[in-house]
């Protein structure tokens, strides 16, 4: 689902000021999907962490500096 490039922008919009509640109505969606696509999962933990990519150098492999959590959730199968 994160291969289209437009999720980059909707996922670093939850580093930007306050989006809780983005993130909160994001992560119910997908938790919804991911029970589905894995019906013995009891869980599904969501984090959101800040990062920096730096341009890479010719011939060389992007690697990203990721820093503390800023937002995380846990969402269980029989949660409301």
């Amino acid at each position: 689902i994160f291969n289209h490039y437009r999720w980059r922008e909707k996922l670093k919009s939850f580093n930007r000021g306050k989006r809780r509640s983005a993130f909160k109505r994001f992560s119910e969606g997908l938790a919804d999907d991911i029970f589905v696509e894995f019906p013995m999962a009891k869980s599904v933990r969501f984090r959101v962490r800040k990062g920096v990519a730096p341009k890479p150098k010719p011939g060389k492999r992007r690697w990203t500096q990721f820093d503390d959590v800023t937002y995380e959730r846990i969402i269980s199968r029989n949660d409301p």
